[in-house]
């Protein structure tokens, strides 16, 4: 690949960056995926595997930040992104596996998935440190910042699935105390950065928003589908209201949150699509996020007015002719 490359541009550079990264995923990826699929501790080939593909990950990214900026240290944004292709993997790798064996644990926290968001925020506060120490001070610790709230965030979902799914009171405050406070900051930020337009800082506010949303409808959703056997969910053809059985109650009661939560979301995008195309210039952004959300609306409620007939058919099964007579 290296060498088709150097045909094709005249330079080994992103051919040896493929070919590196494909070994580097095979050593890493392969052992893991094992791990996963069998829960059977990792032998001495494959810690030593493991092990060999981290530390190729990052003896690559030193040697390709000295070879590629040798002679122009001041070039800020290939540096970043250097550091962050090197960063990049450490940090994913660890946090898919703790998120798939929380999955595979039935939401229950044991240490391999502390050890592994151990692991991927050890990596994480080390690229923050790293950029801090080559790109730039102020830089560096906005990232420490949002990767000390990303923790808290990570913190409180923790609680939400170990209290079965719901958030105490106390921690609920703490989770709309915490958001309002990051979406204030980023709308204060910016209108004080030059660089940024007051739009800017209204994005990122707007979409802290959206995200925290998005994250407790998609809760909402997972709970729904945990105890779908005990608590099924039923859709109106015309899909609102949305009803669910409620086994403590031995009724059906009305649970159109599950619904209209994600039809919030995507009028929410809709909206900010609008004001992009007024205040964004050009308005390919808005156009295409307005398009995006528009294609959402309609494939979701054309899935969710079909799930009725599709639980009818099903249901008709189950009726034999002479409970019809």
């Amino acid at each position: 690949m290296a060498i088709t490359d150097y045909f094709v541009v005249e330079s080994l550079t992103y051919g040896t960056s493929i070919a590196v990264l494909i070994v580097i995923l095979c050593l890493v990826c392969l052992p893991l995926n094992e791990y996963v699929s069998t829960s059977n501790p990792l032998d001495v080939a494959s810690w030593c595997a493991l092990i060999f593909g981290v530390l190729l990950n990052f003896a690559y990214g030193v040697i390709y930040y000295l070879a590629e900026l040798d002679e122009d240290t001041d070039d800020d944004n290939d540096a970043l992104n250097i550091i962050i292709l090197t960063f990049f993997f450490p940090i994913l790798v660890p946090t898919v596996l703790g998120i798939v064996k929380w999955r595979d644990n039935n939401w229950k926290v044991d240490k391999v998935v502390y050890a592994s968001l151990i692991i991927s925020t050890i990596f994480t506060i080390l690229f923050c440190l790293t950029v801090m120490a080559i790109i730039d001070f102020i830089i560096g610790l906005a990232l420490l910042v949002a990767d000390a709230i990303l923790l808290l965030y990570i913190g409180i979902a923790v609680v939400y699935v170990k209290n079965d799914f719901f958030l105490p009171r106390g921690c609920r405050y703490f989770a709309f105390l915490l958001t309002g406070l990051l979406c204030l900051t980023a709308f204060v930020i910016g209108l004080i950065i030059e660089d940024l337009s007051a739009f800017a800082g209204f994005t990122i506010t707007y979409f802290t928003a959206v995200a925290f949303i998005s994250i407790y409808t998609v809760s909402i959703w997972i709970r729904s589908i945990k105890y779908r056997d005990t608590a099924p969910i039923f859709f109106s053809p015309w899909i609102f209201p949305i009803y669910k059985y409620s086994p403590m109650q031995e009724r059906i009661a009305e649970y159109n949150r599950a619904g209209i939560f994600i039809y919030l979301v995507i009028f929410m995008l809709n909206f900010w699509s609008i004001l992009a195309i007024i205040w964004v210039d050009p308005i390919d952004i808005g156009v295409s996020v307005g398009s995006l959300s528009l294609i959402l609306l309609i494939l979701i409620s054309i899935y969710i007015s079909g799930i009725s007939p599709l639980q009818l058919s099903e249901a008709v099964r189950f009726v034999s002719d002479e409970d019809n007579q």
